[in-house]
């Protein structure tokens, strides 16, 4: 090995000396020593290369180059293992592995510094800096991306791009967000489309509403009469449906997202290809506001703002449509009593379904949105390499930094819990037990029609008389036994449970765990007890629905080794897909069977 423009009196550090006057070409220590200090006169200044270092290969021009796996600050120092799984250290130096993230600005970190130091280290001949030899400052802990497509760090070992790249679309810390002109579909960001396909999706979304409002509105007649045949409307039967796989999806909302993540093995590969398309085909229907303006941002602050006002504005909003029907009411009938009566009950009963609706609807996200602001459900991480200093950040949103500035959030959540997420089912369970025990379920005429006899004779009514259940409460408690009124009550109490755990702690930690196999095998036991629904069919569903929530859990809760994730996770998707096609499927025959008795068969 020679040394270019080196003379015999001018010998650098590595594994050079020079023990003879007037000679161009510096003689090589042997391999695994390597000369301390500059201008080295005798081979007994060749000493042992320092630790961690490759003692096998001639040093080259710098203190022998690293062992596998290991890496230095210093060129002519030792080298120290890469503990840090989301390292690679091929090269003498740590850069990022695909699927990892670090950030380089904390101030004890200096990226600019480091890339000198790397530039230096991979010029391998006497040209090299001794300016830039060494990096004194920290090294960025290297975070596991949530996925892996998002933070590909592609030539990461390359002077410019040291710090990692996340994907096309993505950015923030660990490469979570979405950029401007992306929005999130699921757990991935897609790329707005054009102004024309938003226009035409809310136009789509319109003509289903009002399709469905149509529907709801013929079905008003064939409901009555099946109240009074004793029979379940179609109505009452999608609803109670429309539960069941919505408290399923609540708790493995995860589904979808890992539809993009599994390695669908031999004939299912296909059907995993087509799965994972028309899942992100559809969902990437819905566009998010901020492809139309890249400064409206959905982010967790407000969406916990709207999920505190919310209920403000239903209930601010029911009585500003109360207070001005009752005025109309009461000049359209003011020369008839009765019907002025009949009619304001009629329209209190239809705004008290409203809020009633729309409350238990939001719920469950309401609850989420309040308590991903509690202090628990910010997540700290490490700042640097091998010092316990961390960072702590909002769990469901990354670009929050969990510091004094986040306090009034955290005691306006904790007002809302008390507000929002434990009234609401208390008041629920009043109104249950005042109302639903009884099990009368009477149709909407008829209620009303009780409503306004009531409130015409109040004081007649003995304290003992029998109520019958309301209209607008009927949907709450219409698929349970008249014994088992309170089940809707329990149900939310679950989810809120579930929900509290996966957002405070997430998926991966031990007490969510726990606590979710827990629940799953509770409500499974009980269901299978006391079997509370009128259908035995949304029966059998629920208990499929619990039963595969305790399977998806417990896959979750138990550590499969890499080589068997193919095996468990196909059979375990496909297991979450059937209940989703069954429970849907079941709905969608029902409507088809009512739309052909009723227009296509005379």
């Amino acid at each position: 090995m020679e040394m270019d423009r080196v003379t015999a009196y001018l010998v650098q550090e590595g594994g050079f000396y020079q023990d003879q006057i007037g000679m161009k070409k510096c003689k090589t220590c042997v391999d695994g020593t390597f000369v301390n200090n500059t201008n080295a006169s005798s081979f007994a200044q060749c000493t042992l290369c320092p630790e961690g270092t490759n003692q096998t290969r001639l040093a080259g021009y710098r203190a022998c180059f690293c062992k596998a796996n290991y890496s230095r600050t210093n060129r002519f120092m030792g080298c120290s293992i890469c503990e840090d799984n989301g390292v690679n250290c091929s090269f003498d130096y740590k850069f990022l592995r695909p699927g990892f993230y670090w950030n380089w600005s904390f101030p004890s970190t200096n990226l600019t510094a480091y890339a000198q130091f790397v530039a230096n280290l991979q010029t391998n001949s006497s040209l090299y800096d001794m300016d830039t030899i060494e990096y004194n400052d920290l090294m960025p802990y290297a975070h596991d991306c949530p996925n892996d497509y998002s933070c590909p760090n592609n030539k990461s070992h390359t002077v410019g791009r040291l710090s990692g790249t996340c994907a096309k679309g993505y950015r923030g810390w660990m490469c979570y967000q979405c950029e401007n002109n992306y929005y999130r579909v699921l757990n991935s960001c897609r790329q707005c489309p054009g102004h024309w396909w938003i226009i035409s999706e809310t136009i789509l979304v319109v003509v289903i509403v009002l399709g469905a409002l149509y529907f709801l509105i013929c079905q008003s007649k064939d409901k009555r009469k099946a109240l009074q045949s004793g029979e379940r409307s179609l109505v009452d039967k999608v609803s109670s449906r429309l539960k069941i796989i919505l408290g399923f999806y609540q708790v493995v909302g995860e589904l979808f997202e890992s539809l993009h993540d599994i390695n669908w093995v031999g004939p299912l590969s296909s059907v995993g290809r087509l799965l994972s398309f028309r899942n992100i085909n559809a969902f990437s229907l819905f566009v998010r506001p901020r492809c139309l303006n890249s400064n409206f941002v959905f982010d967790s602050k407000l969406q916990f703002k709207i999920a505190l006002t919310f209920p403000v504005f239903v209930f601010m909003t029911a009585i500003l449509v109360y207070i001005v029907g009752k005025l109309i009411l009461v000049r359209k009938f003011y020369k008839n009593r009765s019907d002025m009566t009949h009619h304001v009950v009629k329209l209190r009963s239809k705004i008290y379904f409203y809020i009633l609706l729309l409350l238990f609807v939001t719920y469950t996200p309401t609850c989420v949105a309040i308590f991903a602001f509690y202090h628990k459900a910010c997540q700290e991480f490490l700042k640097y390499q091998g010092i316990n200093e961390t960072i702590s950040l909002l769990r469901s949103d990354f670009d929050v930094e969990c510091d004094e500035k986040l306090e009034a959030y955290h005691i306006a959540a904790y007002v809302g819990t008390v507000v929002h997420v434990i009234t609401f089912p208390l008041i629920l369970l009043y109104l249950l037990n005042k109302y639903g025990k009884q099990g009368d379920v009477r149709g909407e005429d008829n209620a009303i029609e009780d409503e306004t006899k009531h409130h015409e004779r109040t004081s007649l009514l003995s304290p003992s008389e029998v109520r019958p259940i309301p209209f607008w409460m009927k949907f709450i408690c219409e698929n349970y036994k008249p014994r088992f009124w309170y089940w809707e009550v329990v149900e939310l109490a679950r989810k809120a449970t579930q929900t509290a755990f996966v957002t405070l702690l997430g998926w991966d930690d031990s007490l969510t765990l726990l606590s979710t196999i827990g629940l799953s095998v509770l409500f499974l036991t009980l269901h299978a007890k006391f079997s509370p629904m009128k259908s035995s069919f949304e029966q059998r569903l629920q208990m499929f629905s619990l039963t595969a929530i305790f399977i998806n859990v417990l896959i979750v809760a138990v550590d499969i080794p890499h080589e068997y994730g193919e095996l468990v996770s196909t059979p375990l998707i496909l297991l979450n897909l059937i209940i989703i096609v069954t429970i849907t499927g079941e709905m969608a025959l029902g409507i088809i069977r009512f739309v052909r008795d009723k227009y296509f068969r005379h």
